[in-house]
């Protein structure tokens, strides 16, 4: 299973480098951007906004658990914005 996973990462590396799609610094400014846009709705009870938080570490850390660092990274980064 494990080789399936790194063989699938290694794929997915080169299809973006083969196509161009973004270059690893361009994707961390646009990841950077849209955890950055968090709109306030102050119709919303804080303690709603607590759990959407935890909720969102724990997503995150499954998204690690699982290689998904990309995913990972956007939720940590909106957990902090």
């Amino acid at each position: 299973m494990e080789r399936n996973k790194s063989e699938s990462k290694h794929t997915a590396q080169s299809l973006y480098k083969a196509e161009g799609i973004l270059d690893p610094e361009t994707r961390l400014k646009i990841l950077s951007e849209k955890a950055s846009r968090v709109k306030i709705n102050h119709n919303i009870p804080p303690h709603r906004y607590y759990r959407s938080g935890i909720q969102m570490i724990t997503q995150a850390d499954v998204y690690v658990k699982e290689g998904n660092y990309e995913e990972a990274y956007h939720l940590y980064l909106k957990f902090i914005t």
